[in-house]
């Protein structure tokens, strides 16, 4: 049923966000690279149980699995690239950006792959190479050197640090901030966006599967550019400047009554969107001190899952009751209101902006 298909694709974001700030301080305390490799063991070893499951009730512990998995392997993986790019300050936003270009080249390609391997070999196909991928990654990461070694006192010590800590840094709320900005424009490109675009100039599957096509094509580009300019002209200004861009694209996407207008609003809103995550993310690896960033990124990532359990909900109700332009409006409200809340929080006295 459909109920029982979104508790499914749910599960993983549960289990994320129970588990999230636990595993940034193992990550800290610890090191990067075990709870890399046991991360991607749970998430591969989860995928195998998904593609074997012949039951709902045996799908529960497999997705919940995936989602345990990820939890630790994400928050371990990001701040393993946190530490390898502050090695390199001037090259930090360009490196994140390079990042971010692949990982959007992977979001494009997986799903055309991913149906392809399912046509070709049943639907648990693509689920069996996903776990083979993340095994195989598992017994990469043992051979990357440690970049945050175990403390001495690592094992009666208390957790460097503790959530209290994290929110009193206004830095690390000011990246919150951001991060939800960004997941409600993610929200509302998965929920709003196909309704307003054949709404406006009647598109279909195939016509939004070339626009989402362009687009991620567009954020690629823009990624590393988007790096390179908060290297060359600040961080903290680069993320301004795009974050005002994006809402301002997104509250435009109601007031354009053509097909031009709204591709012209859509490309404005992905590339300033891509500048935007590119010099946000060089924020965070120049601000987060070595030893918390482990638990900055378990708080974002908290932030990150939390928003997208929620948001699409919100503003697929906000268009079913009232409109979709109401909608579009909403989110970009709240985009805008987070990028303020990221500005007013980074330029408090005796915070240096990057």
């Amino acid at each position: 049923s459909a109920t029982g298909v979104g508790v499914i694709v749910s599960l993983p974001s549960l289990a994320k966000v129970a588990l999230n700030l636990p595993v940034g301080h193992l990550v800290d305390r610890y090191g990067r690279k075990g709870p890399m490799i046991v991360g991607a063991v749970i998430d591969g070893l989860g995928s195998f149980a998904t593609a074997s499951a012949r039951s709902f009730p045996a799908l529960v512990p497999a997705r919940l699995a995936v989602g345990a998995g990820s939890a630790c392997l994400a928050t371990a993986e990001q701040a393993y690239v946190m530490d390898v790019v502050a090695r390199f300050p001037e090259r930090t936003g360009v490196l994140l950006g390079s990042i971010q270009a692949v990982g959007m080249l992977g979001f494009a390609a997986g799903p055309a792959i991913g149906g392809l391997l399912a046509e070709a070999g049943g639907v648990r196909l693509p689920f069996v190479l996903i776990g083979s991928a993340l095994l195989a990654s598992a017994a990469l990461y043992a051979f990357l050197p440690e970049t945050q070694p175990r403390s001495a006192d690592a094992e009666g010590a208390a957790p460097r640090l503790a959530l209290h800590s994290l929110l009193a840094d206004r830095w690390q709320l000011a990246l919150c901030a951001s991060r939800f900005g960004l997941l409600v424009g993610w929200s509302v490109w998965l929920t709003v966006i196909p309704l307003q675009a054949a709404a406006t100039w009647g598109a279909r599957a195939a016509d939004l599967g070339l626009m989402f096509s362009a687009m991620t094509c567009l954020g690629l580009l823009a990624a590393p550019v988007g790096g390179w300019m908060a290297d060359r002209f600040g961080c903290r200004r680069v993320a301004a400047v795009s974050s005002l861009l994006a809402a301002l694209a997104v509250g435009a996407l109601p007031l354009v009554p053509t097909k031009r207008g709204f591709w012209a609003s859509m490309a404005v809103w992905d590339v300033a969107e891509s500048v935007y995550t590119a010099a946000i993310s060089a924020v965070a690896a120049r601000v987060t001190r070595p030893g918390w960033r482990g638990s900055s990124n378990s708080l974002l990532n908290t932030v990150q899952d939390c928003t997208f359990c929620v948001m699409p909900l919100l503003l697929g109700a906000v268009a079913s009751k009232l409109s979709r332009g109401t909608a579009l409006f909403t989110a970009a409200i709240l985009m805008l209101a987070s990028s303020v809340g990221f500005m007013l929080l980074s330029s408090r006295p005796g915070i240096h902006a990057p």
